[in-house]
C-alpha cells in the first residue's frame, strides 16, 4: 500500500498533530537546512530531537536539503559538496556529505535521506555522469535505513549505475525527475526506474501534484512524499472527487453545500463552501488549514481504498 507523505515547506507544523494523524497521516518529511538556524541543530539535540521539537510522533523522512539541480557540475562536486542560501539570510552556504550526515545524526531519529543534487534533467551526459558519481560518493556518508537517490536523468545505463552504488541496507528515492509540465516522461522514466530496481525493494518518491500521485500510486510505491495537499489548501484549493477546486473563486460565495458530502474532515462536517471562501478572503488561517486537512484526508482514503 501507498503511504501519503507530507513535506513540510517551514519549519512549524502547519496543523495540529492530532488532526494530521485523524486524517491519516502517520509519517511527514522535513527539509533539515530549515532547522539548521532555527531553533539550531544544537537546541534540537538538547531538546529530544526534531519529533519533540514538532511535538510528532509518527516516523520522519528528513532531507538534508532541497537544493533542485545543478545548474554547473565541476569535476570536484564530490569533494566540494552543494551549495545553497540559507531560506532566511540569503546567505550562501556550502553542504558536505559529512556535514549533512552530521545534522542527520544531531536531529535523532528520523529516516535520512543522502545528500544529493542531480543535473538538469536535460543537461548533456558529462554533466548526468559527473553528478550521479558525485551523488554516489555522498552517499556513503549515509547511515543505514536510509532513502538513497536513484538519478541518471533520462538515461537507462546512469540509473543502473546509481542504483548499483546503493550502499547496503538502504533503501530508494526516485529522484531527478523531469519538468513538471512533461507528464508523459515522467511517467516513462518513473517506470523505467521502478524497473530496474531489486524486487520487493522499498521506495519512495516526491510528487509534485495529483496526477504524480495518483501515477506513483498506480505502481504501488510505498512513500508518496508530496507538499502539494497542505501547501494546496493553504493557498485556497481543494480535491474533491479528483478535481481541484478554487474556493477563493467568487462562485464559492454564493454555494452553502458542503465542500464534499461524503467526506470526514472537519472542512466537509462543519463549514460551507461559502463560509469557507469568506474565511480565504478574509485570510483567516484557519481556511487554509481546513482546506490542508480536507486534501490529506481525501488521498489518505483513496490510497486506504486502493489497497483493499
Amino acid at each position: 500500500m501507498s503511504e501519503l507523505v507530507p513535506y513540510l515547506q517551514a519549519a512549524q507544523l502547519p496543523l495540529r498533530p492530532d488532526d494530521l494523524v485523524a486524517a491519516g497521516i502517520g509519517r511527514l518529511a522535513v527539509n533539515l537546512t530549515d532547522y539548521r538556524r532555527q531553533p539550531g541543530f544544537d537546541q534540537v539535540a538538547a531538546r529530544g530531537g526534531l519529533k519533540r521539537v514538532l511535538n510528532w510522533d509518527g516516523d520522519l523522512i528528513s532531507f538534508a536539503g532541497d537544493f533542485g539541480e545543478l545548474t554547473r557540475v565541476k569535476k570536484n562536486l564530490a569533494t566540494v559538496g552543494v551549495h545553497y542560501q540559507d531560506p532566511q539570510t540569503a546567505a550562501k552556504l556550502t553542504l558536505t556529505a559529512d556535514q549533512a550526515a552530521e545534522w542527520q545524526v544531531a536531529v535523532g531519529d528520523c529516516r535520512p535521506v543522502a545528500l544529493f543534487a542531480p543535473a538538469a534533467y536535460y543537461a548533456p551526459v558529462d554533466d548526468l555522469k559527473r553528478a550521479q558519481e558525485a551523488n554516489a560518493s555522498w552517499a556513503r556518508a549515509l547511515p543505514a535505513g536510509g532513502l538513497y537517490p536513484v538519478i541518471g536523468g533520462g538515461l537507462r545505463a546512469l540509473r543502473e549505475a546509481s542504483i548499483a552504488a546503493v550502499p547496503a541496507g538502504c533503501d530508494y528515492l526516485i529522484a531527478n525527475l523531469p519538468p513538471e509540465e512533461e507528464f508523459a516522461e515522467w511517467q516513462r522514466v518513473v517506470d523505467l526506474t521502478l524497473e530496474l530496481l531489486p524486487q520487493g525493494a522499498k521506495v519512495a518518491i516526491v510528487a509534485r501534484n495529483p496526477a504524480e500521485l495518483r501515477h506513483a500510486a498506480s505502481r504501488q510505491i510505498d512513500w508518496l512524499i508530496s507538499a502539494w495537499p497542505i501547501k494546496a489548501g493553504l493557498a485556497g484549493k481543494a480535491l474533491v472527487k479528483g478535481e481541484v477546486v478554487n474556493l477563493r473563486h467568487q462562485e464559492a460565495a454564493d454555494d452553502f453545500a458542503p465542500l464534499q458530502a461524503d467526506c470526514p474532515c472537519p472542512a466537509c462536517a462543519g463549514y460551507q463552501r461559502a463560509t469557507l471562501h469568506q474565511l480565504l478572503h478574509e485570510r483567516v488561517p484557519l481556511g487554509g488549514e481546513l482546506l490542508a486537512l480536507h486534501n490529506l484526508t481525501q488521498l489518505a482514503r483513496r490510497l486506504a481504498e486502493e489497497a483493499c
